[in-house]
């Protein structure tokens, strides 16, 4: 991996607080709580994602991992997001984060660093708080996808993430049938928006803050 992009990665996640800062894809509408209401019954689901970063040949920065749920799940079918799940009990959520990317994607852990984590983002609709951890890996991957929970693997270079034109508004339907207008990032033909997106945010603020 390009030493200098590891640096400036390194930089960006040893910060220790964005202060006031807003993500610019936070979408008011969808009146995402930042944490769980109080008054919900029962402890909530914990789980934990992978933002895997991955060499490519012949190029000097890496991209960035994500995937593409598979359309029979039945939580968030077919969105984009990063690998991960449920915490499994008695791990840790650095484990079910890598576990979940070695299940999903065929990425072993003792292939992957990880250099950091971001903040944990509470998703209403499954009831989960997900704490995202950023890791890289080095080398060409090589994917063995899970055909049961990934519809495909979708590899962007980060420039085009922090590009401000990626970011972009788009027409999302809910789970209760509801369509809104939100805010995400544009990846191909995909949109990118909710929890996936808040984390995208939070690490291109966090990079762009140590690339000047």
């Amino acid at each position: 991996m390009n030493i200098s992009f590891r640096q400036q990665l390194n930089s960006a996640m040893s910060l220790s607080g964005l202060g006031d800062w807003r993500s610019p894809v936070d979408a008011p509408d969808l009146k995402r709580p930042e944490s769980r209401p109080q008054d919900l019954p029962g402890d909530g689901n914990i789980a934990a994602v992978l933002i895997l970063f991955c060499d490519r040949e012949s190029a000097d920065e890496p991209d960035l991992l994500l995937t593409q749920r598979a359309i029979t799940l039945s939580n968030h079918p077919g969105q984009i997001s990063f690998p991960g799940g449920r915490l499994e009990p008695g791990e840790s959520l650095r484990q079910a984060a890598l576990r979940e990317t070695e299940e999903e994607v065929g990425i072993l852990e003792s292939e992957i660093e990880i250099v950091g984590q971001l903040t944990s983002v509470y998703i209403p609709p499954s009831d989960f708080l997900v704490t995202p951890f950023v890791g890289c890996l080095q080398g060409v991957p090589e994917f063995r996808r899970c055909h049961r929970e990934v519809e495909q693997i979708i590899l962007t270079p980060i420039h085009h993430l922090m590009n401000p034109a990626t970011l972009t508004n788009g027409i999302v339907t809910r789970s209760n049938g509801e369509s809104l207008r939100v805010p995400c990032y544009r990846v191909g033909d995909h949109q990118v928006w909710g929890a996936t997106a808040l984390m995208i945010g939070e690490l291109i603020e966090r990079l762009s803050r140590v690339s000047g």
